[in-house]
């Protein structure tokens, strides 16, 4: 969501994300806030009662009846039963609260990151997601959402005692105020090293996750290279680095505690040193300074507490603001796109694009039409797969146009590219759940549907032996590499899109295989299909309408199998080479 403006465009822009991320903390879930609110005030009152039954019992002491001691023991009976009660409840309505607020928070966020259009995962923050939801999300639960209880509570506590301090003794009270605006200054002013440590932290972590994701990713090729020395190196400095920044928060919340006791410490001595003078001068009673130096505890202990809450609230509401930032949607941007149907043509004119200053595609004029089957060959780096990523939408930059029909694609809605193309790419996404749902991505298809993808993505096999209801395991890992892609095809199959990208989806099956779902596909009817491959079978590529040659980023040769033979041009040379 973007606001034009000429000034903290930043800020002004991640506000309305994040004002609906906070509100996903109180969404359906006021009931559970309010009556926690309300228990704490209770049991804040009942707190502040001990200070009166400290008195009593210092009173009784100096002079009092055996009536007295027994009076006093029922009360404090009546006073631990309500307070045992009154925690009871709260708890169970502040848990409640807790954990309904991250339940809904989290909720929204992911289902707006699952929204975002595919740019959003090609810019390197998939594991700036991924800290959000974990280490972010357990610092914004203690430190915003039960941190704002604690800070109500605190304050409530503070001006309750602070009145009842009043009733006993005004020059006390005024002593203690005066006082207490060193520990609040103090612990202000340092509250800005717990919020530049709480986005240190972050960044960390965030880079800390990349650093073993890439390590798991591609562990098959650290064995492979023995780095195993190298690795674990890199991963000893990236560790390092995390832990110093943990140490760096720790330290900085251990001095704003340390500042925020010695602080109170004084302010207890001036009270008591006060309390002793006006006692000897015989303005106060024992009882009474015993009960005070109870009530005290009531203004210190929070102020002790509210400044390192307070550093980090703001600590997490920078979290919670990194969050609002990676769930900007760009609605403006989506509004004005035209929504599209592909009719009849897919055309290339004049295509250049380039990747951190680097010509990937130059020059490409191409015309993809309704029911025809295409394949795109080339030697690894040509540009065959950056071809298909500038289909679906990953990136706009590119000069020269590209249209659907007669639309540019760049103005085209997402949801429509996204209709428009079924895509069956190199890393196949499989989730821990049963065969049938990863097809049907826990969609609802036809019986008919079904058993046809099943049949034309040759994982017939597959079901005789383990059923639809096999579970496949954490991507996949029951299964093995060629039928995760069989179950990717069929995915693809089922959803019948007017348009069907292959970026050497059967990269991973054996030939013979490899021959039955190429030809499958290649017979399909009715829909345009694109088949990136860097496998040269006579036989299959002759079914194509057309092949695309690129060499160097550039269409090198185009035509069918035997133009492309007879040429004995860049094809041919690739097709014997591939073929010896």
């Amino acid at each position: 969501m973007k606001i034009i403006t000429t000034k903290h465009t930043s800020d002004i822009r991640i506000t309305f994300p994040r004002k609906k991320l906070i509100r996903q903390f109180r969404v359906h879930n006021k009931l559970n806030y309010v009556l926690t609110l309300l228990l704490s005030i209770v049991i804040c009152c009942l707190n502040l009662f001990t200070a009166y039954l400290f008195k009593e019992v210092a009173d009784i002491a100096a002079g009092g009846t055996m009536h007295d001691v027994t009076r006093l023991l029922a009360i404090s009976g009546v006073f631990i039963l309500a307070y045992v009660i009154a925690s009871l409840i709260k708890r169970h309505f502040l848990n409640e609260y807790v954990r309904k607020a991250i339940f809904q928070f989290k909720n929204y966020f992911m289902g707006t990151v699952l929204y975002k259009n595919m740019n959003a995962f090609n810019e390197g923050i998939s594991n700036t997601y991924i800290s959000a939801l974990t280490n972010d999300l357990a610092s914004i639960e203690t430190n915003y959402v039960l941190g704002g209880v604690l800070i109500f509570i605190n304050i409530f506590t503070f001006v309750l005692g602070l009145g009842v301090m009043f009733a006993l003794s005004w020059i006390m009270t005024l002593t203690i105020l005066v006082a207490c605006l060193m520990p609040i200054g103090l612990t202000s002013l340092y509250g800005k090293n717990i919020v530049n440590a709480e986005k240190n932290l972050s960044k960390e972590n965030s880079s800390f996750l990349s650093g073993i994701s890439s390590i798991f990713s591609g562990f098959a090729v650290i064995k492979s290279f023995q780095s195993e020395r190298e690795i674990l190196t890199s991963f000893i400095t990236s560790n390092g680095r995390l832990e110093s920044v943990k140490r760096l928060k720790r330290n900085a919340v251990a001095a704003s505690n340390l500042i925020s006791f010695a602080s109170s410490f004084l302010v207890t001595a001036a009270v008591c040193c006060l309390g002793a003078v006006l006692a000897i001068n015989g303005q106060m009673s024992i009882g009474m300074i015993i009960a005070f130096i109870q009530l005290l505890d009531s203004a210190l202990n929070p102020l002790q507490a509210l400044g390192p809450l307070f550093s980090s609230r703001r600590g997490a509401r920078e979290l919670i603001n990194n969050m609002a930032c990676a769930m900007d949607t760009n609605d403006d941007e989506e509004v004005n796109r035209i929504a599209c149907v592909f009719k009849e043509q897919l055309k290339f004119e004049n295509i250049c694009y380039e990747i951190d200053g680097k010509v990937v595609l130059r020059d490409i004029n191409l015309l993809f039409e309704a029911g025809k089957c295409y394949a795109v060959v080339g030697a690894s780096g040509s540009g065959k797969s950056t071809l298909l990523h500038l289909m679906l939408g990953y990136a706009d930059d590119y000069a020269g146009t590209i249209k659907i029909d007669d639309i540019e694609i760049s103005n085209v809605r997402y949801d429509s590219l996204y209709k428009t193309f079924s895509v069956i790419l190199q890393d196949v996404f499989i989730f821990d759940d049963t065969i049938i749902n990863n097809i049907t991505m826990l969609k609802e298809f036809g019986q008919e549907d079904v058993e046809m993808a099943i049949l034309r993505s040759g994982l017939t096999k597959l079901i005789e032996e383990k059923g639809l209801e096999y579970r496949c395991g954490e991507n996949g890992c029951w299964l093995s590499g060629g039928e995760k892609q069989r179950i990717a095809i069929a995915r693809c199959l089922i959803r019948k899109a007017p348009f069907l990208l292959m970026d050497e989806a059967t990269a991973a099956l054996d030939n013979d295989l490899d021959y039955f779902v190429q030809s499958e596909i290649v017979k399909l009817s009715g829909l345009a299909r694109i088949l990136v491959t860097h496998r040269y079978n006579a036989e299959i590529l002759q079914k194509f309408d057309e092949i695309i040659v690129l060499k160097n980023g550039t269409v090198a040769e185009k035509g069918t199998f035997d133009q492309l033979i007879s040429n004995k041009g860049y094809f041919y040379s690739l097709f014997t080479v591939n073929n010896l």
